[in-house]
């Protein structure tokens, strides 16, 4: 009887512990941003995030010019999450057909029918610049 009142405090403990870690994680500072076209919430510095929303507005407007057919206009938000550094980001990493996260991804595209989503990291990039394959592009565009 101890054994199994010693088992069920010990598991509650883990329990706790392991809630209260998820909090304090989630808990950083959080940034909201909005921009014309985006509306960007991010645990990276506001300069940063700033920053990131100025290269977004940069990049539609790109692909606006180049594109002038098509209709730019959205009908659902897109909102965008700027992750400080890979840990924080770790666990929003896109899955594999494994069902194993994808170690190699600094950010994603997710459309669905209520809202549009960017996820990305800043980690490893110069403070508040997109991922490169973005970068490139918006150079290449001469913009």
């Amino acid at each position: 009887m101890k054994l199994i009142k010693f088992i069920l405090k010990a598991s509650f403990i883990c329990l706790l512990l392991g809630f209260f870690s998820t909090v304090c994680l989630a808990n950083g500072k959080w940034i909201k941003v909005n921009s014309k076209n985006f509306q960007l919430i991010g645990n990276a510095e506001e300069k940063d995030i700033q920053q990131v929303s100025v290269q977004l507005e940069q990049f539609r407007e790109v692909f606006r010019r180049l594109l002038t057919n098509y209709n730019f206009i959205s009908p659902v938000p897109t909102n965008v999450v700027v992750f400080k550094d890979k840990l924080t980001f770790s666990e929003y990493k896109p899955v594999n057909t494994e069902g194993k996260r994808t170690e190699w991804a600094a950010g994603y595209f997710q459309s669905s029918e209520d809202a549009n989503y960017i996820v990305l990291t800043l980690e490893g990039k110069k403070s508040g610049h997109l991922p490169d394959d973005i970068s490139r592009i918006h150079t290449f565009s001469g913009q």
